[in-house]
């Protein structure tokens, strides 16, 4: 039954979405079948110029009537019923961990730092509530 071009999967996958209007169903279907013919790209590319398109999408994003759970809950109802109707399953795992290691610098390289700011050395760290404070 699969893999399924854009159009099908996204009507097979988002076409019994409960989105409490099936208007937005119908939209959810074309975006997502927009995305998936666009992988990797922005929404606004990925509908390839089309204002209504990309403007239609965001409504729909932003419209607090469409829950994420509803959209998840369609996609795991067809997934659902894919499995049901396939006589061989794969169970696969990601069995890897990430691997954070804590290098602490000697006092020697610790010296060579002293009187500049962490954040001309690191630009790329944003100074936030959530980012991580670097002590001397």
């Amino acid at each position: 039954m699969l893999p399924l071009s854009p159009k099908p999967w996204s009507e097979l996958t988002f076409g019994c979405a409960d989105l409490g209007d099936t208007r937005r169903t119908k939209r959810l279907v074309k975006v997502a079948a927009e995305l998936s013919a666009h992988t990797g790209n922005s929404l606004s590319s990925s509908c390839e110029g089309y204002t209504a398109l990309v403007t239609g999408a965001y409504r729909l994003i932003e419209n607090e009537a469409v829950k994420p759970e509803a959209i998840a809950e369609a996609g795991f109802q067809a997934t659902a019923k894919i499995a049901r109707q396939s006589r061989l399953l794969l169970a696969l795992e990601d069995t890897t961990t990430p691997c954070v290691s804590i290098v602490v610098a000697s006092p020697e390289i610790r010296n060579l730092n002293r009187g500049r700011s962490m954040s001309n050395q690191w630009p790329a760290i944003q100074k936030s509530s959530k980012s991580p404070s670097f002590r001397r």
